[in-house]
Formats: structure tokens, C-alpha cells, sequence
């Protein structure tokens, strides 16, 4: 039963992502907003959906294994794993605004996580702040993408009807919720069984899974020759996996944040960093870059894997 969901699963996510790019390109054609921002918010959020349901509902239950260990491993694998496969399908130029907004803000978002964490807790007060620091970035988008409607292309883009729309973004997203869902549980019950820690199924089989979204998402992004859809995706998710799952997470209960989840914050600080640096590089994202993320990722998953 547990390798039936996780074949049921990967259909889900496979057509539920091509469903919703289509749905999230037509909107921005729609309304003139650049498909980075649409990436972003629309995409990101959506495609965040898992991590979200996973995280909240291993909070309530008092899992802070999973709750934290999920958006961390996430976060890594969406960031090493995700883009350094995608680049080996198409190079990605990074755009000056993602360069100099977007990622400097998700290392910050990390920092202010890991100065949160000193406590051992993340409590009400912490999720608040973490809360409307996520209220201001995307108050930041939607002012920046106001200001730049007249200069969205439109050439390349999905165009559907209101209808087709509407559809293609619900239907999409309930199908990439539903199927990361099947996927997680499927993979975590085979773990399960073969006696893995809490921890470590955070970081891994279930961060994998619940990442699983981003990276079918991204794929179908770079295979729509829509790059800036799939690096936005990945930026933004992680965004919101940081400050807005973590946050919603500690304002319905106090997340608990082990030693070994206050470490893992840090490697993913260090993994975010060596990342930018690739990607100030040129400002162009390579084959060669990306089999760098690889082998950060495989570092990291041996060490977790070993400790």
C-alpha cells in the first residue's frame, strides 16, 4: 500500500504542476505582472502547501522533530537539489532584483530563525515576528509589481480563458497538495519501518517529500523556458517555509528547537551562503554550479544520516 501512494503521488505532483505553472502564467499575462514575482507568491506558496500542513500539524502533535526538521531539510534540498537538477536541463541567469531582494532576505529570515532558536523554544512571540516579517516581504512584492506592469512581457506566456484559468491554479494546486500528501506518508511509513529517528525523517524522507512540489514545478518551469518562474519558486518557498510555516507553526503551539535542529540551521545558513555566491558568480547559474549543489547536498545528507 505504502509503494502504491507513493506511484499515485508522483502522478499527482507530475500533472498538478504542470496544471499550475500553466494557471500562474496566465494570471500574470492577465494582470502584467513579471513571472518572477508570480513565482514568488503564487507558485511558492502553493507549491509550500505540503511543508505547511506537515509542519503545523507535527506542532500540534508536539513532533518538533518533524515540525523544524521538515522546513530545514526542505529548505536544503529545495536550494542544493531542486536548482542544481534543473541546470542540468538549462543554464539560469539570475536577475539583479533576486540578487540584491530576494535571497539577501532569505538569509536574513534564517539568521533571525537561528537567533529565535538560542532558547531551545520558538515560541507565540517568535512566530508573531517571524509572521510579519513574511506580511512585509510580500507587501514588498506586490508594491514592486504594481510599479512594474508596463514593463512585464506577455509574448511568452499561457493565455487562457477566466474560466481555464481558475481551474487550471485549483485543480493543480489540490492535485500537487494531494500528491506530496501521498508521497510523504507513503515514503515515511516505508522509513518507519525500517526504525529511523524522528529527526532524521524530518530532514529527509519527509523534507524530500513534501520538496517534491518545488522540483516537479521547477522542472515543468525550465521546460516552459520560464526560468524566472522556477528560481522564484525556490527562493520564495523558502521564504515562506522559514518565516511564514515556521511562524504559523510556533503561534498555534511552542515548537521545541533541538541542539542538533539549532546546528542544522546553521549548515543551512552556510549551504544559503555558498549558493549566493555561486549564483553572484557571472550572475549565471551552470551545469558545473549545479553538480557543486549536489555534492554540497549528498555532504549533508551523510552527516545526518552518520551523526
Amino acid at each position: 500500500m505504502e509503494y502504491f501512494l507513493l506511484i499515485i503521488g508522483f502522478v499527482l505532483l507530475i500533472k498538478g504542476a504542470d496544471f499550475f505553472v500553466d494557471g500562474c502564467i496566465s494570471v500574470a499575462n492577465k494582470f502584467h505582472i513579471p513571472p518572477m514575482v508570480i513565482g514568488l507568491t503564487i507558485v511558492a506558496m502553493g507549491t509550500s502547501a505540503p511543508e505547511a500542513a506537515v509542519s503545523i500539524a507535527a506542532s500540534i502533535q508536539k513532533a518538533a522533530g518533524i515540525a523544524v526538521g521538515n522546513i530545514i531539510g526542505s529548505n536544503v534540498f529545495n536550494l542544493l537539489v531542486v536548482i542544481g537538477i534543473c541546470l542540468f536541463f538549462i543554464k539560469m541567469d539570475v536577475s539583479r532584483i533576486t540578487l540584491i531582494r530576494d535571497y539577501p532576505f532569505y538569509i536574513f529570515s534564517l539568521v533571525l530563525l537561528l537567533v529565535f532558536s538560542v532558547g531551545g523554544v520558538l515560541g507565540r512571540f517568535e512566530g508573531i515576528v517571524l509572521l510579519l516579517f513574511m506580511t512585509f516581504y510580500m507587501f514588498i512584492l506586490v508594491r514592486n509589481a504594481k510599479q512594474n506592469k508596463a514593463s512585464a512581457a506577455e509574448d511568452n506566456y499561457v493565455s487562457l480563458s477566466n474560466v481555464k484559468t481558475v481551474l487550471y491554479i485549483v485543480i493543480g494546486a489540490a492535485a500537487i497538495v494531494v500528491g506530496g500528501e501521498a508521497v510523504v506518508n507513503g515514503a515515511k511509513e516505508i522509513a518507519l519501518s525500517f526504525g529511523l529517528t524522528e529527526q532524521f525523517i524530518g530532514l529527509s524522507i519527509v523534507a524530500v517529500g513534501t520538496s517534491l512540489p518545488e522540483l516537479v514545478t521547477s522542472l515543468v518551469a525550465v521546460k516552459k523556458n520560464e526560468c524566472d518562474i522556477a528560481v522564484g519558486n525556490i527562493i520564495g518557498s523558502n521564504i515562506f517555509n522559514t518565516l511564514f510555516i515556521i511562524g504559523m507553526a510556533s503561534v498555534i503551539s511552542p515548537v521545541a528547537v533541538s541542539a542538533e535542529a539549532f546546528y542544522d540551521i546553521i549548515i543551512c545558513i552556510c549551504g544559503s551562503l555558498a549558493v549566493y555566491g555561486l549564483c553572484l558568480h557571472k550572475k549565471r547559474l551552470t551545469m558545473w554550479k549545479g553538480n557543486c549543489m549536489l555534492l554540497m547536498y549528498a555532504v549533508f545528507f551523510v552527516y545526518i544520516l552518520t551523526r
